[in-house]
């Protein structure tokens, strides 16, 4: 028995081993089930009396092939504490239990085995199964044994989902260490008994292992092709960002036209240069349509020259804000205005600098770009005295 049950479990390890990558990824919580059986027992060598048997199984399925199962059971006879045999009866008077089973098993599904599995279980299967375990006898003389058992499971397996499965399972069950004593006759029993199992959905939402989708090249294809177009998206975006940069950055500034205008009075334009001596200091905060506040992506450059006014206790900064041609030209002048606000309000709450050190100013609407993304900034010039 122990030389078959060694086959049993290397069968199962060799099984799972090669069939393991061809199906879904298997997560912990995967596969599980849990069920009830119950059923009868008599003893191999002594027909003359038997009992009953009740259970609880947990399964977790590693692949379609294979699957582990931790189980506990209960027997019950006939027989009084004194020995005697009475009349057999799952509900008499002197029904009691005796013994209590505590097993782990390895089960090979033997038609996955033998004729693949297509993604879903079929109605009817076949499982071997065999294990060890520990079995404490509680009726004439009580003791623990190391016990060993192996049977079939004829599995039904019903529903659309294939949730529950009804099952009748065959089994030996023999004491490993009261091996060739016949004394009471109970080293070895035959076990017929009935369940049924419910299995859980996994993170796949079905109750069973379903297999791997194949990889289409076309698809992945499709898929680098977008991925580089992303890329080069974002490239175009950066190299049009530096030059952006590099114009404001430029010293001495080129002139620059600034349309300007009150609730109540006419529209004019002013040309100001905005001339750099060679220790001064540019930065620029870009700000979306219709918004005063500093977003995340643009703290550094706040924070360029919040570090640069605190190493050089001399240096000042100029704040103006602009904004974009498009929209009310009310809303424009407040919005150049109070972006300029916003960039000083950081610097002297977030950094700490002077307010005496700072200077904004709302310069209005700008068009020095063609793009009105561009238009809606708040440039920071830091001047030395």
């Amino acid at each position: 028995m122990k030389k078959i049950f060694s086959i049993v479990a290397l069968a199962a390890i060799s099984v799972g081993a090669g069939a393991q990558n061809l199906y879904e990824e298997n997560l912990f919580r995967d596969n599980w089930s849990i069920g009830l059986d119950g059923g009868i027992s008599t003893n191999l060598h002594r027909w003359d009396n038997g009992g009953g048997v009740l259970g609880l199984h947990i399964s977790k399925g590693i692949t379609p092939v294979v699957s582990f199962e931790f189980s506990t059971q209960l027997g019950f006879d006939d027989m009084g504490w004194d020995g005697d045999a009475k009349s057999w009866s799952l509900v008499g008077n002197d029904n009691h239990v005796s013994s209590l089973n505590v097993m782990g098993t390895t089960k090979i599904n033997l038609m996955n085995w033998w004729g693949g599995y297509n993604g879903r279980p079929r109605l009817f299967e076949i499982q071997a199964r065999g294990g060890v375990g520990y079995l404490r006898y509680t009726d004439v003389k009580p003791h623990n044994s190391a016990v060993g058992k192996v049977g079939l499971d004829f599995d039904f397996n019903l529903g659309e989902k294939r949730a529950w499965t009804v099952s009748l399972r065959p089994a030996i069950l023999w004491d490993v260490t009261k091996y060739g004593n016949f004394e009471g006759g109970k080293y070895a029993q035959m076990q017929l008994t009935a369940g049924v199992t419910y299995h859980f959905k996994n993170h796949t939402g079905e109750h069973y292992i379903t297999t791997a989708r194949p990889i289409d090249q076309t698809e992945v294809e499709a898929l680098t092709a977008r991925i580089n177009a992303m890329r080069r998206e974002i490239a175009d975006k950066e190299g049009r960002l530096q030059y952006l940069q590099g114009e404001l950055g430029k010293k001495p500034k080129e002139v620059v036209k600034v349309e300007t205008r009150t609730v109540d009075a006419a529209p004019r334009v002013e040309t100001r240069t905005m001339t750099l001596t060679e220790r001064s200091r540019t930065q620029q905060v870009t700000f979306k349509k219709a918004k005063t506040d500093v977003e995340r992506s643009q703290m550094p450059n706040v924070e360029f020259v919040a570090n640069y006014l605190k190493k050089h206790k001399n240096a000042n900064v100029v704040l103006e804000g602009f904004a974009s041609p498009e929209g009310n030209a009310a809303i424009n002048e407040e919005l150049a205005r109070d972006r300029a606000e916003e960039v000083k309000k950081i610097l002297i709450k977030k950094y700490k600098i002077s307010p005496s050190r700072i200077t904004a100013r709302g310069m209005g609407v700008s068009d020095s770009f063609s793009e009105p993304d561009w238009n809606r900034v708040c440039i920071l010039t830091v001047m030395e005295e």
